[in-house]
């Protein structure tokens, strides 16, 4: 493998401006950037949390993975877990994707269908059971319009309405798609651990089992709108008026009904409260999430992790409202975490930090509310009389901002009309991504100034700046370890930076699982110190002993 630089991004928060007067956007050319002006996006379209990792789709189409990665779920072309986002690939054209419990499903522009992680039973649907650590293209066909990763299958739509399922299946494994039924009415499925729901166009709702094959309806009604099922045994769905509705396993209070049920499944619909605005539900392992027409974010189930995000580890039997903002947009529950995305273009994220399941650089530091892992770092000015005064924020790099020369960093104050030169000095191991004025994206990547010629009467300017993080993928040959051609070896890996003269800069430690047969090791070189001549790897035996697996690597 080639050395590779992969970025983490810490992407920006758009913040809208408020006129003095009120201002279209189209006049946002007054403040005369240096550089061309976009129109504002939102930075993640498409978010999916599996068993401690997660997987987003940025507006761009390329695709990004974090968390555990032992099967080679995250699709990096290793087994390595990532603590924080790195991007699959080189493609700008994913447009859909799933996270299951070891194994990913995704979808291209061209309507391609890709899978790759653990494959035991098929489930990739690549006609085998080996694992894929980069993706690979199922079939030929480019007519998928959804595809779900559920545990140990997957199941997708067509855009012609037709339904399929492969993987578990009972004996013999199904290693590549198979059509369920003939119909082409279906509209929305999803997968779990042991059975599927779809609803087809009529709005009738259907189950099955894997080894039947032949979906059940539920009920009578018609008026089913949408379906999620977690990791476990709790089944969701929303109603067309609105209401929530769930059955399935409930011995942990996870249909949120406000009572625990032992020993038995509730097999028909129970209707969580008495809203009639829920407008999305994304199930878990054992917690669920959802979201209100208001834009409020709802929480249930277990919360060990502090999963739902309430502030709590205290065990939710009925939803129970996530903080106080009414601007959530998607939401996704994976196994013991949350990711969301807000209306103001940032990624949120809670719960266990596991395998770097919440993408924040630190797999050790779980959390019980949410936290951003993409921005914001900004520079935010507010208006005073004829004046505007700046203040610097971020921690990823420091931002300054200049007037004529002169250092305005500290709250110093400017007249309107007058120009400043804002620039970005990044950290070890960080440079420049971008840069946004009042939420419109600034092009120029690496860009360490920003100029605005012209401040105008505004009551609020916000500038931002989004760092990246440069990490280098280095390969170590590991063919001399000591019984790891017949088995996997947990490492330590220690990374140690030296100057011209051999002076070590700084070191980082890193955990990574090496499969038995491996014979070169991919290790991430992050934060690589400025001034950085040498590099030497070390890799320890991961057990109180820490014996040496082999003599350090300079590279």
């Amino acid at each position: 493998m080639k050395n590779n630089i992969f970025k983490r991004l810490f992407t920006v928060v758009v913040i809208c401006c408020t006129l003095l007067a009120v201002i279209p956007i189209s006049t946002l050319a007054e403040i005369s950037v240096s550089t061309n002006i976009l129109a504002p996006r939102a930075e993640i379209s498409v978010i999916s949390a599996g068993q401690r990792y997660t997987m987003a789709i940025r507006a761009d189409g390329s695709l990004w993975a974090w968390g555990a990665n032992f099967n080679g779920q995250l699709g990096v072309g290793s087994i390595v877990s990532q603590s924080s986002p790195r991007r699959v690939g080189t493609n700008n054209d994913w447009t859909s994707v799933s996270a299951g419990i070891s194994h990913t499903m995704a979808i291209r522009a061209d309507g391609s269908l890709w899978g790759w992680g653990t494959n035991d039973n098929g489930h990739l649907g690549d006609g085998t059971t080996q694992r894929r650590a980069s993706p690979v293209r199922v079939g030929n066909d480019n007519n998928w319009a959804s595809v779900i990763a559920g545990g140990g299958l997957t199941t997708a739509i067509k855009t012609d309405g037709s339904l399929w399922a492969w993987g578990w299946n009972g004996v013999p494994r199904q290693l590549s798609p198979m059509r369920i039924g003939t119909d082409y009415d279906w509209l929305n499925v999803s997968a779990g651990a042991g059975r599927l729901h779809a609803i087809r166009t009529d709005g009738s709702l259907w189950s099955w089992s894997p080894s039947q094959n032949t979906p059940i309806r539920i009920g009578i009604d018609y008026d089913w709108a949408l379906t999620s099922i977690g990791g476990g045994w709790s089944f969701f769905a929303i109603k067309t008026d609105g209401s929530l509705w769930g059955w399935g396993d409930n011995s942990r209070g996870d249909l949120g009904l406000g009572f625990i049920t032992t020993g038995q499944l509730i097999v028909t619909p129970q209707r969580v409260g008495d809203c009639y605005d829920w407008i999305n539900v994304s199930a878990g392992e054992r917690h669920t999430m959802a979201i209100r027409a208001d834009g409020s974010l709802w929480g249930w189930g277990m919360n060990l992790f502090g999963e739902i995000g309430d502030g709590t580890t205290e065990q939710r039997l009925t939803p129970v409202r996530i903080g106080n903002d009414n601007n959530w947009l998607n939401v996704s529950a994976g196994e013991r975490h949350t990711i969301a995305i807000k209306s103001d273009g940032r990624v949120l994220t809670w719960g266990s930090a596991m395998g770097g399941a919440l993408g924040t650089g630190d797999p050790n530091v779980s959390f019980v509310t949410p936290v951003s892992i993409w921005g914001p770092y900004r520079v935010r000015t507010t208006a005073l009389t004829n004046s505007v005064r700046f203040e610097v924020a971020g921690n990823n790099g420091t931002i300054t901002a200049t007037m004529n020369n002169i250092d305005i960093s500290n709250g110093d104050l400017v007249q309107w009309g007058q120009s400043v030169v804002f620039n970005a000095i990044p950290n070890d191991g960080y440079r420049v991504l971008s840069w946004t004025i009042n939420g419109e994206l600034v092009t120029g990547e690496n860009a360490q100034n920003l100029s605005i010629a012209r401040i105008i009467a505004i009551s609020e300017l916000n500038v931002e700046v989004a760092f990246e993080e440069i990490v280098e993928i280095k390969e170590v040959d590991v063919t001399d370890i000591e019984g790891l051609s017949d088995n996997d070896v947990n490492a330590f890996v220690i990374v140690a930076f030296y100057g011209e003269r051999r002076e070590m800069l700084n070191a980082r430690t890193q955990f990574v699982e090496i499969p038995a047969g491996t014979e070169m090791l991919p290790i991430n070189i992050r934060n690589r110190p400025q001034g950085t001549e040498h590099i030497k790897i070390m890799l320890w035996e991961n057990a109180s002993t820490m014996r040496p697996l082999m003599c350090a690597v300079e590279l």
